[in-house]
């Protein structure tokens, strides 16, 4: 599955929980990639997908990706 997002956007935001339990219920099966997609209303978009890819880089991208989120 790709997933476009935006860590600023509410609806992403609110798919969260459902992407999540798809991973655990298809661990095997389903493969999330997601690619970025910030929003131009959105100022802190760009920033929240570099923090997401630089914590990917240190094997964390999920960690950061429920962070963002999180702190939306």
């Amino acid at each position: 599955m790709v997933e476009y997002l935006d860590f600023e956007c509410p609806v992403c935001k609110t798919y969260t929980p459902l992407i999540k339990e798809l991973q655990e219920a298809f661990p095997d099966e389903l493969r999330i990639v997601t690619r970025h997609l910030p929003m131009v209303g959105h100022k802190n978009s760009v920033t929240a997908a570099r923090a997401a890819e630089a914590a990917g880089k240190q094997g964390k991208f999920w960690e950061m990706h429920d962070l963002l989120f999180e702190k939306q």
